[in-house]
Order: structure tokens, then C-alpha cells, then sequence
């Protein structure tokens, strides 16, 4: 089983990585709990311990379960250089890279297998160099 995990940019633009909490309430907001300590009292569940940081919705990305050939993990919205010069579903206009989403996976899996995927970047980062 794939481990579920989420970055997202904060505002002050550090990424923040844990997992995705969405409200509606008000307006469209995304945070990331990258912590979440409990103990359970006779009023029920208290929080005693929590990291919660409120993300841009528009950086979020989700972990693909992958890592690149130096063991950096592979999220949505990364930049993956191929190796050989190869492309595949999700080119862009150089052929060597690629943005990464979910509908990706098994290619990038392939690639991955080959150890033959190094993230470059990602597409929040680096908007004005894609």
C-alpha cells in the first residue's frame, strides 16, 4: 500500500508536507497537518499537540508512492528529468521532462523502476523556466 501524504506551499512560500484537511466553510481553504497528538478526556478527544498550516490550494500535490533515482520522493506538480531523453504521458515542450500527476503513475513507475527519473523542479517553482 502506497503511503498517503500532501505538500502544499504556505503563504510565507515554505513548503509544508503532511496530510490535506479541505474546508468549505466561508471560502475554499486547503491546510496541511503535518502533526496531530490526541488524548482522549472524559469530554471526549483533546488536542494537545498540533501543527496546522494553511496552504495555497493551487500548490497542493499529492505524494505519487514513488522516489527518483537519489531517493527523493515524487509528488504532483514535479519536473522529472528521464534519463535517456524519453517522454512519455503529460510531455512538455522539452522532451526530456515531464509534469507529473497522478495520471502518470504507471509510466513513471516504469521510469522509476529503470532508476532513471531525477526531479528537477516542480511547476510552482520554476513557472517562468517551463
Amino acid at each position: 500500500m502506497r503511503e498517503i501524504l500532501f505538500r502544499g506551499k504556505d503563504f510565507n512560500g515554505k513548503w509544508r508536507f503532511g496530510h490535506l484537511v479541505e474546508s468549505e466553510k466561508d471560502q475554499y481553504k486547503c491546510f496541511i497537518v503535518s502533526l496531530a497528538n490526541w488524548e482522549d478526556t472524559e469530554e471526549g478527544w483533546d488536542f494537545i499537540e498540533t501543527d496546522v498550516q494553511h496552504v495555497n490550494p493551487e500548490t497542493v500535490g499529492q505524494y505519487t508512492g514513488l522516489k527518483d533515482r537519489n531517493g527523493k520522493m515524487i509528488f504532483e506538480g514535479d519536473v522529472v528529468f528521464a534519463g535517456y531523453g524519453e517522454y512519455y504521458q503529460g510531455q512538455h515542450e522539452h522532451s526530456t521532462t515531464t509534469i507529473i500527476d497522478m495520471a502518470d503513475y504507471e509510466a513513471l513507475n516504469a521510469l522509476c523502476n529503470a532508476n532513471i527519473v531525477q526531479v528537477i523542479g516542480n511547476i510552482h517553482d520554476q513557472k517562468e523556466d517551463l
